[in-house]
């Protein structure tokens, strides 16, 4: 796993921290959602988009306030604001 860090992001101190988050995470890597940490309505809103703890997503793009994710086989464009609430960790594969 950490030779994936190393790919996927750009400094080790990235790579070191605890709580990443969707936006730490540049282009092609493959993150597991941990957790949600934003309010009770925008949880509401991750969950019922299928950004749920457990689920797997590949970040596709990301740019001018927007990212798209690759999450249960779909594509999805998340806001950046929205998507910094939402902490992952690296996958393997």
């Amino acid at each position: 796993m950490g030779t994936l860090k190393n790919e996927c992001f750009r400094s080790a101190e990235d790579a070191a921290r605890e709580d990443l988050t969707l936006c730490d995470a540049p282009r092609g890597c493959c993150l597991r959602i941990t957790r949600l940490c934003s309010g009770p309505k925008e949880n509401c809103r991750l969950c019922a988009l299928g950004l749920t703890p457990g689920t797997q997503v590949r970040i596709l793009s990301s740019g001018a306030g927007l990212m798209r994710l690759w999450v249960r086989d779909y594509s999805l464009a998340l806001d950046a604001a929205l998507a910094r609430n939402v902490a992952c960790e690296v996958v393997d594969a």
